[in-house]
């Protein structure tokens, strides 16, 4: 699924909903990513520094090791709860 986690087997061919949802969720609560995950914010620019850093829209969010994408292509997240940010969800 990532280059950080083992593949991920689905149970046939393409995965539904729930299993794209649970196996993101899953990965999200064993990487600790609740605390470094911010909602709800508009992206206008991501950028690399010249150390290699991502910095989304300015450098006052602070430089990241890593961006994931989500384009919300699964629907309403129910249940998920929004934290702080340390890490950007984009």
């Amino acid at each position: 699924m990532y280059r950080f986690h083992p593949s991920v087997k689905w149970t046939k061919g393409y995965p539904d909903r729930q299993q794209i949802v649970s196996q993101i969720t899953q990965l999200w609560k064993k990487y600790g990513l609740q605390e470094r995950t911010k909602f709800n914010t508009r992206v206008t620019s991501v950028t690399k520094d010249k150390q290699g850093c991502w910095i989304i829209n300015d450098p006052s969010n602070g430089r990241f090791d890593g961006v994931m994408a989500a384009v919300g292509s699964c629907g309403d997240v129910s249940g998920v709860r929004r934290y702080p940010s340390g890490i950007m969800l984009i």
